[in-house]
């Protein structure tokens, strides 16, 4: 499943991406803050015992174009969703719609230079990463 990003994101706009995020509030769990953004983002409701923490990873970049310096905890978790696109209820500020794709399908897509451009630039270890998280899952 992926989200294409609104037009109107300061970063990254109408770029697919893998995930749901956002920022811990003062005195919340991450693990609080995921079930908080998939809701805000895509109308799905879960809990705790749904998600998998796979990985806490330290992070910093800049986007010159934009002065937009980020440094950040990646709290990382896997979600297994059986929902299908049309039964999201999508936050048009965050996320301008969700498509579908085979794991396969996006592995080429991203292993290609030409394709990756429509996705967040997270760096291919990490689409790989958490593509591996993914099969490892349905087996």
């Amino acid at each position: 499943m992926l989200q294409k990003r609104s037009k109107n994101k300061d970063s990254h706009p109408g770029l697919y991406d893998i995930s749901c995020a956002g920022h811990v509030d003062v005195g919340e769990e991450p693990i609080d803050t995921c079930i908080r953004e998939l809701e805000e983002e895509i109308g799905i409701h879960t809990n705790k015992k749904d998600l998998k923490l796979k990985e806490i990873v330290k992070k910093s970049n800049y986007i010159e174009a934009i002065n937009w310096h980020n440094n950040q905890f990646n709290y990382e978790y896997l979600f297994k969703c059986d929902n299908l696109p049309n039964k999201f209820e999508l936050e048009k500020d965050e996320v301008e719609e969700i498509v579908l794709m085979k794991i396969d399908d996006l592995e080429k897509e991203i292993k290609n230079p030409s394709s990756y451009k429509k996705y967040v630039p997270h760096g291919l270890e990490y689409y790989l990463k958490v593509i591996n998280w993914i099969r490892k899952a349905l087996v």
